[in-house]
């Protein structure tokens, strides 16, 4: 079994390379829906890792909470 590092990396060969991902499988020794996997992983992954972490104060005060409210009335 294939740690998910090793799995990234594979994935990052192949699309440097020029070859298809038949072709790429081929001189691996994997089967081509196995890759395909690897590869729907890693797009989803890249999306995540695309977003940042933001912390909101668990307080804020009224005249923030104010100001973020719509007008109403």
């Amino acid at each position: 079994m294939r740690t998910l590092e090793e799995k990234m990396l594979a994935v990052a060969a192949w699309r440097s390379s020029e070859l298809s991902q038949n072709e790429y499988c081929k001189t691996l020794g994997l089967k081509r829906t196995t890759f395909a996997n690897w590869v729907s992983r890693n797009k989803r992954k890249k999306v995540a890792s695309n977003f940042v972490r933001v912390t909101v104060p668990a307080v804020m005060s009224s005249k923030v909470i104010e100001r973020l409210s719509p007008q109403t009335g």
